[in-house]
C-alpha cells in the first residue's frame, strides 16, 4: 500500500516539472525594466566624442607655441595704463628701485609715541653740557662734539640709574649681565626711614627677675599679647606689639593703661638699605637685552654728568 503510494506521488512530480518546463518564457525573451526616471548613463567610451575633439597635427601645435604669435597677441591686446617712474610702489619702491621717501601716516609703528629711554636719549643729545655725548653735527651723521669729559661716558647716547635691588646679590648679578650691553656700569648703595610704626612697651625693668614677674602680673589681668626683650637696646622690657596705624596702638596702649600699668607708646622709623646700579648707554646699544626671559628693573633717566662726578 505504502509502495503505490509513493510511486503515485513521484508520477505526479515528474508531470509537474515537464508542464513547468514546456510553458516557462524563453530566457532571451526576458529583459530588465528600465526605470521611468533618472539619469541615463553611459561608459565613457559609448560617449560621442564633441565636434571640437579633431586631432591637432604637430604643425598644429607649431603654430601656437610659435613666439611670434604669442607676440602678435599681446600687440593686439590693449596696453595697461604705466605707472610713472616717481610713484612709490605698493611694497615702498618706486619703479626705478629707489625706495620711496613717503611713510603712510596710517603706519602704526610710525604712529607710537616714544618711549622714555628714547626721549632720555633726544634729551641728553640736545643738552651742550653733558660731556661725552653723542650728538648729530649739521650732516645729521651724529658726529661727536669732541667734548672730552671723564673717561666714564664717552660715546654715551644716555644714563639711566636701575633699581633698587632688594639684595647686594640681585645688584651684582644684574651688573654681571650689563658689563657686555653698555658702555659703563656703577654700583651704589643708598638708605631710607621705612614707613613709621609705632611700639606700645612697658618699662626696661631693674633685672631679669623683675621683667618676668611684671610678665606674670600681666597674664593675671588677662593680657596675653606680649614678649619679654632678652637682648640688645630694650633688655629686660615688655612689648606689648608694634602697630603701623596710630589709632590701634593707641587703643592698645589705652587697654593695658587701664589695667593699671604704665604703658609707653614710641613712634619710630626703621632705616633700610637700597641697591642700585648706574649706566652708560652708547648709541645703538639696548640695556634690556641682558635681561632677555627676565623682567628688567625699573629704571630713571640719569644725568650723565651725575654719573661722571660722582665716585
Amino acid at each position: 500500500m505504502i509502495a503505490r503510494t509513493l510511486v503515485l506521488m513521484l508520477a505526479c512530480m515528474v508531470i509537474a516539472t515537464g508542464t513547468w518546463l514546456t510553458l516557462r518564457p524563453d530566457a532571451s525573451e526576458r529583459r530588465t525594466p528600465e526605470p521611468n526616471s533618472g539619469p541615463n548613463l553611459r561608459l565613457v567610451t559609448e560617449a560621442e566624442r564633441p565636434a571640437d575633439a579633431i586631432e591637432r597635427t604637430p604643425a598644429d601645435v607649431a603654430e601656437q607655441t610659435d613666439p611670434a604669435s604669442i607676440t602678435r597677441g599681446l600687440d593686439e591686446s590693449s596696453p595697461a595704463p604705466a605707472l610713472p617712474l616717481d610713484e612709490p610702489s605698493s611694497d615702498g619702491l618706486s619703479m626705478d628701485g629707489t625706495v620711496a621717501d613717503s611713510v603712510s601716516s596710517n603706519d602704526p609703528q610710525t604712529d607710537q609715541q616714544p618711549t622714555d629711554e628714547q626721549q632720555a636719549i633726544a634729551a641728553a643729545r640736545a643738552d651742550p653740557t653733558l660731556p661725552g655725548v653723542d650728538r648729530a653735527g649739521a650732516d645729521g651723521n651724529g658726529v661727536a662734539d669732541g667734548t672730552a669729559g671723564p673717561a666714564v661716558a664717552v660715546g654715551a647716547s644716555a644714563c639711566f640709574r636701575l633699581g633698587p635691588f632688594d639684595t647686594p646679590a640681585g645688584q651684582r648679578r644684574a651688573s654681571e649681565r650689563l658689563q657686555d650691553q653698555v658702555a659703563r656700569v656703577r654700583e651704589r648703595e643708598t638708605s631710607r626711614e621705612s614707613a613709621q610704626d609705632f611700639r606700645v612697651y612697658l618699662a626696661t625693668a631693674e633685672n631679669r627677675e623683675a621683667a618676668l614677674a611684671l610678665a606674670r602680673q600681666l597674664n593675671d589681668k588677662g593680657v596675653r599679647d606680649y614678649f619679654v626683650v632678652t637682648g640688645g637696646e630694650w633688655e629686660n622690657s615688655i612689648s606689648l606689639g608694634v602697630f603701623r596705624n596710630e589709632q590701634n596702638a593707641r587703643r592698645r596702649l589705652n587697654a593695658v593703661v587701664a589695667l593699671g600699668f604704665e604703658a609707653r607708646l614710641e613712634a619710630r622709623r626703621d632705616v633700610v638699605p637700597e641697591w642700585w646700579l648706574d649706566i652708560a648707554v652708547a648709541g645703538g646699544q639696548d640695556w634690556r637685552a641682558a635681561f632677555a626671559g627676565s623682567q628688567p628693573p625699573p629704571a630713571t633717566a640719569l644725568d650723565c654728568a651725575t654719573l661722571t662726578s660722582e665716585p
